[in-house]
């Protein structure tokens, strides 16, 4: 029985992992796929407090990965397939175990929003999320969207690959110095939507926005958090970083909002023990 299980290893559940551990909580984190969530995919994060000359996603996880090992907390790596309570406990259903715990964080962050007519590209290598395409060496990369997650795709490709086409539908939407700096690169050319169809590619990357999903939690508890966003966590379940902020996809707000759900849920626990 653990007193918290943590679903989601990205920036907002290894804040609440640590701050956890630290309080001497009996904890056990589950990912998925793998540490750091979207910051493998980022390329310069230069909002992230500590770093004025901005650091990479992937060194950014890597300094994560320390920071766990050092409060030997070691991530499993198992899906969650659904989650039910019986007496104030939960059980957590994985593709290989069940788990039993007090309380639950969900920190699973978000998934890519789909393409619409997206049959009609099926003859193309169609991917929505970075890390999915690694052979870009010498290839051209078209990338669908407008906002600042298309456009650090675009710069971080474009080291490597041959060409990137960048197709916005009407207006940009992404932070200017990305802007500026995808201008800077000249194997980047930024189209209008209604071109896509011909320009030729290797590969397309769709970065159209990202929604929060919870397969793994039941109808009513859905219908729950829909009317009320806090009226899970009366029932001992706490939701944290992307899956919470929707709109607000920064590592630094993830971080403090994983810290501030730990804090609840030591509170929570704390008076249930009473």
């Amino acid at each position: 029985m653990y007193d918290v299980i943590i679903i989601g290893a990205g920036p907002a559940g290894i804040a609440a992992a640590i701050q956890l551990k630290r309080a001497g909580t009996n904890i056990i984190l589950l990912e998925r796929k793998k540490v750091g969530g979207l910051l493998n995919n980022a390329s310069l994060i230069e909002n992230y407090p500590g770093f004025p000359a901005g650091i990479f996603g992937a060194d950014l996880v890597r300094l994560f990965q320390k920071q766990l090992e050092v409060h030997n907390i070691k991530p499993q790596f198992l899906e969650v397939k659904s989650i039910d309570n019986r007496a104030s406990t939960f059980f957590i259903k994985t593709n290989h175990k069940t788990f039993c715990s007090k309380t639950i964080i969900i920190a699973s962050g978000s998934i890519p929003k789909k393409l619409n007519g997206e049959v009609n590209l099926s003859k193309r290598k169609l991917f929505y999320d970075l890390d999915q395409l690694s052979d870009v060496e010498g290839k051209t990369i078209n990338i669908i969207g407008s906002g600042d997650i298309a456009f650090d795709y675009a710069i971080n490709v474009a080291n490597a690959a041959r060409q990137v086409n960048l197709f916005i539908k009407n207006k940009t939407k992404c932070i200017p110095i990305l802007y500026k700096r995808a201008l800077k690169k000249q194997n980047i050319k930024i189209y209008k939507f209604g071109k896509f169809d011909s320009i030729p590619s290797d590969h397309t990357l769709v970065a159209i926005g990202r929604e929060k999903k919870l397969p793994f939690i039941s109808k009513s508890w859905q219908d729950l958090l829909a009317n009320d966003s806090d009226a899970l966590e009366k029932l001992g379940i706490f939701l944290a970083g992307d899956i919470k902020l929707q709109n607000f996809r920064h590592t630094a707000i993830a971080v403090g909002d994983g810290l501030n759900t730990a804090i609840k849920v030591g509170r929570f626990l704390s008076c249930q023990s009473k």
